[in-house]
């Protein structure tokens, strides 16, 4: 049998592991230690000394993550929130991420931009096109606004 400190520095390897391929959140480390057989003890110590370390921070993590995500233009705010949330990240660094990269963010421009990636001419869709057009947006977590106002033919 195992003792605690041997399993400890194995937590803490794969740990280190997982975040040398992608930034992970402290939710996620957990989860992913607890699915590898890791004791409760072992996977707080080690998620402990990431935090410690500051190879895990949360806020960090929601600020890159929103960048990332709103900057590629594919997803909306809404999205990413929920995204985010069930990263568990907290409600408050989610806001404050989201905050920071809606200063230089037209939301409905980034729906323009997607439209235009996807080669949809809102003035020629029909009705039922345009509500599928609309769905397909709103999955993709843009506002109800921003969608009206992107496909708002002049």
């Amino acid at each position: 049998m195992e003792n605690r400190d041997e399993e400890f520095a194995r937590a803490r390897d794969a740990a280190l592991a997982m975040l040398s391929r992608s930034p992970r959140s402290r939710r996620e480390i957990e989860d992913r230690l607890g699915e590898k057989g890791f004791g409760c003890d072992s996977v707080k110590r080690a998620v402990a000394l990431m935090i410690k370390c500051n190879y895990v921070n949360d806020a960090e993590y929601a600020r890159d993550y929103v960048k990332s995500r709103i900057a590629a233009g594919n997803y909306g705010p809404y999205r990413v929130r929920a995204e985010l949330r069930a990263k568990g990240i907290d409600a408050g660094q989610i806001e404050d991420a989201l905050a920071q990269s809606s200063e230089d963010y037209d939301e409905a421009e980034a729906v323009r931009a997607l439209l235009l990636r996807k080669r949809i001419d809102a003035g020629e869709i029909d009705r039922s096109e345009r509500k599928r057009i609309e769905e397909m947006l709103g999955r993709r977590g843009f506002s109800f606004q921003a969608i009206k106002e992107a496909l708002r033919v002049e």
